[in-house]
């Protein structure tokens, strides 16, 4: 059901993207051949014009003719071919005007194109012969002939058809629109790749935020039985004890007391990563001693650090001071030292130093111990999470590295871990008051 959503959330965003490209690429494409018609179209019509308003009769000049393989059509050049026929009353050929030397029976198979197609006249039109495209204008011219036996003028009405060969800017229009067919469906395939892949990342973000979420509530929702379930057994043990004293009923009572303790602190866990996860106001960001914050933690875990017989090396210099938050960074550092005392091998030691690089104050705590797996480093910061599933029940959460980075981030600093099969390392990174 969840990669079926997801699915269907990529799909809509790829539908989406490739219509509004698909519409744009037909725009842009219509456009160039309207406007590559539209010329063709005039120049064609500029041609026939020009052919039309010739007067006269006979060839104005002649352009020697270019065998071609059929023999049907002779006379190509790089120019456009055109020519006029004037037909008489009869509908024969009385007169020819044409630049060009053609053979065969070209005007002949024009005047019966022309004929057979009875287009009105006058008129411009189109006409195929000879294994081409004509555009064609016919135009009516009215001349005199005399009649010798009586000596009189009888008027005859001619007919003039002005032909331009129009198969080169055809076929041109025709080899456009099939470039733009084939180079559009070739950058709709590419771009379709293209999309699908930005669709994927573009939907990768949320499915994580979705999959964290769902993890996030089903841990949470678990941590909270546990407690729950203790807290409840023992009131249950309680209430069927009703005559019994408080006193005797203590155990029963610290019970639930240690539970609502857990439970609370849980509580103020989420809270703090939801308030770091929404729109909330950052903290302010004002100097504060680092050095004293670090060096009152540490003293404050020695004692617990002495009974597992862990020693603590530092390097804390005094008066450094950092950017952020007196209250985040100390909960940073008793995180990160408490996380170190409690996976450190009895007689194990942590070293802990602060130090001063390039405007940047640097805490770094090192603890010996077997290492983290690299598959688990990937993991260590997200909620809930415990390196080593043993420690499931030893009454932390699996919260403390993810508070610790939201702090981190809430004074614009950084945090990091380094592990080898011999030690594990904690860094975080903080903006020097010597740097603003």
């Amino acid at each position: 059901m969840k990669k079926h959503m997801f699915k269907k959330l990529r799909n809509k965003f790829l539908l989406l993207n490739m219509v509004i490209i698909s519409v744009v690429m037909l725009a842009s494409f219509s456009v160039i051949y309207t406007i590559t018609y539209a010329r063709v179209q005039s120049e064609n019509y500029s041609m026939l014009n020009s052919t039309a308003s010739v007067t006269g009769s006979g060839p104005l000049f002649l352009i020697e003719p270019e065998e071609t393989e059929d023999g049907g059509m002779i006379g190509r050049t790089k120019n456009v071919l055109f020519f006029n026929i004037t037909l008489d009353d009869t509908g024969d050929i009385c007169d020819v005007q044409s630049p060009f030397a053609f053979r065969g029976d070209l005007y002949l198979e024009a005047r019966e194109a022309f004929v057979t197609s009875n287009p009105k006249i006058p008129g411009t039109f189109t006409l195929s012969f000879a294994g081409m495209e004509w555009l064609c204008k016919s135009s009516l011219v009215v001349g005199r002939v005399e009649i010798l036996d009586f000596g009189v003028l009888r008027p005859i009405a001619y007919t003039k058809i002005a032909f331009v060969d129009i198969t080169a800017s055809r076929q041109n229009l025709v080899h456009l629109t099939f470039t733009f067919l084939v180079s559009g469906s070739v950058m709709l395939f590419v771009i379709f790749g293209i999309s699908l892949f930005f669709a994927n990342r573009a939907v990768a973000p949320v499915e994580r935020a979705w999959n964290r979420q769902q993890q996030f509530l089903a841990d949470a929702s678990h941590e909270l039985k546990t407690p729950l379930s203790v807290i409840s057994a023992n009131t249950d043990a309680l209430l069927a004890n009703r005559t019994e004293t408080v006193e005797s009923q203590e155990k029963w009572i610290s019970y639930i007391s240690a539970e609502t303790d857990r439970m609370s602190k849980l509580v103020c866990d989420l809270l703090f990563l939801a308030r770091s996860d929404g729109s909330q106001v950052k903290s302010e960001i004002l100097p504060f001693d680092l050095s004293a914050e670090v060096s009152d933690v540490i003293l404050s875990m020695e004692a617990v650090a002495f009974e597992k017989g862990i020693v603590i090396s530092q390097n804390i210099p005094a008066g450094f001071s950092a950017l952020g938050n007196d209250a985040n960074a100390r909960k940073v550092v008793s995180i990160l030292m408490d996380n170190a005392i409690k996976y450190t091998p009895p007689n194990g030691s942590i070293y802990v130093r602060l130090y001063e690089v390039k405007h940047h104050v640097i805490f770094s705590i090192e603890n010996t111990c077997d290492g983290i797996p690299k598959e688990n480093l990937k993991n260590i910061f997200n909620r809930f999470y415990r390196a080593e599933q043993s420690r499931v029940h030893d009454g932390s959460f699996g919260l403390g590295l993810s508070i610790a980075k939201a702090a981190v981030e809430d004074m614009d600093g950084k945090i990091t871990v380094k592990n080898d099969n011999k030690s594990v390392t904690f860094t975080f990174v903080l903006r020097s008051c010597k740097g603003r």
